[in-house]
């Protein structure tokens, strides 16, 4: 197929897809933007795969239903697999067109589920990458809101698992109202929030409740919080915790 349509940006790309659309758009002559005058329609996926140019992704087992008219584009049940990653979402996707052509603002509704999200998947740039050229790990043109329903969660070295979470995206900003998951064999419940200040280098926040959790595995997992008084190889026994935790992070 991209052999015979030629698709912009897209190194390769195999699998079926049932496409039936009506899609005008124009160049606008004075700001050069990309334009939408008429759209709507469906794309069937049955185990396409694809690989953009310069990406260190590779999309694959995609497999759902996408319906699209000029205001929004719409998912159900829409599954795909990147790297070892594999999830599946659904929901609405707002400004999809001028987010792709005009580098504006995606604003979105979604639910996602997955038996495993590893987050470094998810990004086009390589960890090596971020750090030579001081790229920053997340995008600042993503606003709207997501569900999350997540059997394993990873980001490095960390494993979170059982994931259940709201979270709202403004830029930079991750905001969870609400978040449950077990880390270092204990559950944990509360409210967090993640800002990226400067590439790899984030302000963290937190209220969360936890009982029984075991303190030399939570000192180790987390690097012993990043100070050097109290260490996880002197530490024993296990503690109900309520902890409120500011703290900055940066993983370069």
């Amino acid at each position: 197929a991209n052999r015979i349509f030629n698709f912009s940006g897209i190194e390769d790309i195999k699998g079926l897809l049932n496409l039936s659309t009506e899609f005008i758009a124009v160049q606008d002559a004075q700001s050069k933007n990309m334009v939408l005058k008429k759209c709507n329609g469906n794309v069937d996926f049955e185990d396409v795969a694809f690989k953009l140019y310069e990406d260190k992704r590779l999309f694959e087992r995609i497999n759902g239903k996408i319906e699209f008219t000029k205001r929004d584009l719409r998912v159900d049940e829409f599954g795909l697999a990147v790297n070892d990653t594999d999830m599946s979402f659904k929901g609405r996707l707002e400004n999809v067109f001028n987010y792709i052509y005009n580098n504006e603002d995606l604003s979105f509704k979604l639910s996602i589920s997955g038996e495993e999200i590893y987050l470094t998947d998810l990004g086009s740039t390589t960890k090596a990458q971020k750090i030579e050229q001081n790229i920053y790990a997340l995008p600042d043109n993503l606003n709207g809101t997501i569900k999350l329903n997540v059997g394993k969660l990873n980001y490095e070295k960390h494993n979170f698992e059982e994931v259940i979470g709201d979270m709202s995206i403004s830029g930079r900003d991750i905001n969870f109202r609400y978040l449950s998951l077990k880390n270092a064999g204990e559950r944990v419940e509360g409210t967090l929030r993640i800002k990226e200040e400067l590439p790899e280098k984030f302000e963290l926040s937190t209220i969360a409740n936890t009982s029984g959790v075991d303190i030399k595995s939570a000192f180790k997992e987390w690097n012993n919080f990043y100070q050097d008084i109290l260490l996880a190889e002197n530490l024993t026994g296990s503690a109900s915790l309520k902890l409120q935790f500011n703290a900055m992070f940066d993983l370069k």
